[in-house]
């Protein structure tokens, strides 16, 4: 086994006033943010109780406070609050850590290995079942606020790809929509691109024939062997039955309250900068 290099890591106290936020953050970053901003201010129930109410002449000093309430809460929704949600703040401390101090989280997972090193083959299986001949984009894209390279892009639309790891984790995205993470992903990715459709590509290619024998040699048993051969390579299952496309709709997002929200999570990571400088051993 080869002896790992040794690298002399710095740290890198910068300043993210002017930070670009890397695409695949953004389902993370905002989206439950985008969330609550969506919901409206009154429940159904509520909102009809309101009507009635704004339409009486007289109303008793129960009704004025209840009133009193459901516009506040109308008011509160017009001009939202840009306090930083948890969810935000975990990404945030991923963002700085890997920035400032050059500490991220290793690809161990196996399906991140595997949507990295047959990328290609997923695109090969895009272009069979479309009659395409698209190419991985290589150009990295960014705007004051998002940086990202989208997988494929085409005249009209990008295309976002994603690996699955096997045939039950590619059959759990059939049934249900794209999940947050990857919307807002390539949602951002329609932004830097300025097309006006998005599609994310579910797609199951067959492992390395490599990755399958590694895989049989922790086994001597020969039905073992064979399972594994089955459980690792799909190319008897046809290539229309091994993707699925979700087409991303644009939905209407206020940019500029995105941008402000963006704005106070570089104030966070430069005020973890301050937290760090100011950090003492002792806590009393």
């Amino acid at each position: 086994m080869d002896t790992p290099t040794q690298v002399v890591g710095e740290i890198n106290l910068k300043d993210f006033s002017d930070y670009k936020f890397n695409c695949h953050y953004l389902g993370e970053l905002i989206g439950s943010f985008i969330k609550d901003l969506q919901k409206p201010a009154l429940t159904e129930k509520q909102e009809e109780t309101y009507l009635k109410l704004k339409s009486k002449d007289k109303l008793t000093d129960l009704q004025n406070i209840t009133l009193a309430e459901f516009e506040a809460k109308i008011k509160e929704k017009e001009t939202p609050s840009f306090e930083l949600i948890q969810g935000s703040k975990s990404v945030l401390h991923k963002v700085w850590n890997k920035e400032v101090l050059g500490i991220k989280e290793v690809l161990k997972s196996k399906a991140v290995r595997r949507g990295k090193s047959q990328e290609n083959e997923s695109i090969e299986l895009v272009n069979n079942v479309f009659k395409l001949n698209l190419s991985k984009n290589t150009q990295r894209l960014e705007n004051d606020y998002f940086t990202g390279e989208p997988d494929l892009i085409t005249d009209k639309s990008i295309i976002d790809i994603k690996t699955c790891e096997s045939w039950e984790t590619f059959y759990s995205k059939t049934e249900k929509k794209a999940n947050d993470d990857h919307f807002y992903q390539v949602w951002a990715y329609m932004l830097l691109t300025g097309k006006k459709q998005g599609f994310i590509a579910y797609t199951l290619p067959s492992y390395d024939e490599s990755f399958i024998i590694y895989a049989q040699s922790s086994t001597i048993d020969i039905e073992e062997e064979n399972q594994i051969f089955l459980n690792l390579n799909f190319d008897r299952i046809p290539q229309n039955k091994r993707i699925k496309v979700f087409k991303i709709q644009n939905q209407d997002i206020d940019l500029e309250v995105v941008y402000q929200y963006l704005d106070k999570c570089r104030e966070y990571l430069n005020n973890l900068n301050i937290q760090f400088e100011n950090q003492q051993p002792l806590n009393y």
